[in-house]
């Protein structure tokens, strides 16, 4: 790749020679700056002996060294022809005389010499032809490396080098060592990927377990909990009067749980329940974290329009189908999305009077049951997702021990895992019948398929999806379902698998 503009510059260097009147001679030490970049682009230049060292600066104010001028060659021609800073820094490398033609005088005399135009054209030319030739070897370089190709990315700086095209070894010296440090950090990225290992206290998890299952109340609910199945099951048999086995298990209900707050556990509901509406399916969303309600943002819906929530329904005040709300249609962007089968959200009450009544009298956890099976039969639903309060008390207990499709949301955490393999031995002794497990917000960094590995080894349990951090989702601030929203994120994607597991299930 040599330079093509090397005979143009030897003929405007001839050119310029003749017009000795109007040349100044300068000498320069070694090192010595001519110019940096940014100072005023006013005069020409051509070497009458030594070398000089055309450079800039990185990021890091590294002097980066594009090219090395012998003898004979000019350079600074652009400050002929338009009145812009310099676009780099020249220094002398060892003793350097210099011809230096001033801007003015150059338009003074190019009026009277055609050969000097004609030479400054072409010499323009040659440069921006190069140029166009360096950005696309460039572009093609800066692809090899985004795509990972790095013997490729260096098999094209080294073959730069062989052209001897000095601007181009130049930057190649340093564009190579850039490549080094990107693989090198790739590696780094690998091992610590690698090195992400699930570590669970198994004597802490059983003494934990114990402490819930092995109390009264747990094995009643235990109890309890095949019976509401059995029940649950005729009342869907006598409500549906079907015609097939099929239609008797059709509705499901969907408990969605994590050991801690802040998984995304809500969002994930919210964006789960609006992929299997615009699926078809008749869904109902039901906040039961009473004591933290908050689903209801993700719907856009105005908390003083909520005039009956699921606070009223347990306290006595109204049936629970008076609580649901249709949020079948989503107006996104000034399009209208329609959820074809239908979604319904019951939200808890956001009153803080409410919600301190809660606290301090609770409620009969049994009401939440009869008030999942009215809602699947009055709204006649497909699924019922339900929005659980995070960690293990005896309401989260009981949607979890009527749930047919269980999905616990963790996080790659030290603090997750052990509380989430908590959970997951519940949920067993429980007898839910599905269980699936997703793992939130994994740094894009990780190695999926080995994260997935590990979570199913270590709780012996299928996972529906792995989602991956995103900025995209944090700068939506839950104003809205993601999803719908963005449709080909891998976040939305993430989601879709959950789907797709779920009607399977």
């Amino acid at each position: 790749m040599t330079d093509p503009t090397l005979q143009i510059r030897t003929l405007l260097y001839q050119e310029i020679r003749s017009l000795k009147n109007a040349m100044e001679r300068i000498h320069l030490q070694d090192g010595e700056i001519l110019f940096q970049r940014g100072d005023p682009g006013d005069a020409f230049y051509v070497i009458e002996s030594g070398q000089v060292r055309v450079f800039t600066y990185d990021e890091r104010g590294k002097e980066l060294t594009l090219n090395t001028l012998q003898a004979g060659e000019a350079f600074g021609e652009l400050a002929l022809v338009d009145d812009q800073p310099r676009s780099a820094s020249v220094s002398a490398v060892g003793p350097v005389t210099l011809l230096q033609l001033c801007r003015e005088d150059f338009v003074q005399s190019v009026h009277s010499s055609p050969a000097l135009t004609q030479a400054v054209i072409q010499l323009l030319s040659e440069r921006s032809r190069h140029m166009i030739s360096y950005v696309e070897w460039l572009g093609q370089w800066t692809r090899l490396v985004a795509e990972g190709h790095y013997d490729q990315a260096m098999n094209s700086l080294d073959a730069g080098r062989e052209a001897q095209d000095d601007a181009l070894a130049a930057v190649a010296d340093a564009v190579g060592s850039m490549v080094q440090v990107v693989k090198k950090r790739e590696e780094q990225l690998r091992q610590e990927v690698a090195q992400l290992q699930i570590q669970i206290d198994e004597k802490k998890r059983q003494r934990h377990v114990a402490e819930i299952t092995e109390t009264d109340y747990f094995k009643g609910l235990a109890e309890r909990a095949n019976r509401l199945r059995q029940r649950a099951a005729e009342i869907r048999k006598e409500s549906a009067q079907p015609i097939s086995l099929e239609e008797v298990t059709m509705s499901k209900i969907v408990s969605i749980h994590s050991f801690r707050g802040g998984t995304g556990k809500s969002n994930i509901s919210a964006n789960v329940a609006a992929q299997l509406a615009v699926k078809g399916h008749r869904v109902g969303v039901i906040d039961t974290d009473i004591q933290s309600p908050g689903i209801h943002v993700l719907f856009g819906m105005d908390e003083e329009k909520i005039d009956k929530a699921l606070n009223d329904y347990l306290w006595g005040r109204c049936a629970i189908e008076e609580t649901a709300y249709d949020v079948g249609a989503k107006f996104n962007e000034g399009e209208v999305v329609l959820m074809s089968g239908g979604m319904y959200l019951i939200p808890s009450s956001l009153r803080a009077g409410e919600i301190a009544r809660v606290l301090q009298e609770g409620y009969d956890v049994g009401m939440l049951n009869e008030g999942f099976q009215a809602l699947i039969e009055k709204l006649n639903l497909d699924y019922l997702i339900i929005d659980t309060h995070p960690g293990l008390n005896e309401e989260t207990l009981l949607s979890i021990a009527i749930s047919d499709i269980l999905i616990i949301i963790l996080r790659p955490d030290q603090q997750d895992f052990q509380g989430t393999a908590v959970t997951v031995d519940v949920a067993r002794k429980l007898d839910v019948p599905t269980l699936y497990m997703v793992v939130n917000k994994a740094l894009t960094s990780y190695d999926f398929d080995d994260l997935r590995r590990q979570v199913e080894e270590t709780y012996d349990s299928d996972v529906a999806s792995v989602i991956p951090l995103s900025e995209d989702v944090a700068r939506l601030q839950s104003s809205d379902i993601f999803s719908l929203r963005y449709p080909g994120h891998a976040v939305s994607e993430a989601i879709n698998q959950i789907v797709t597991v779920v009607e399977k299930a």
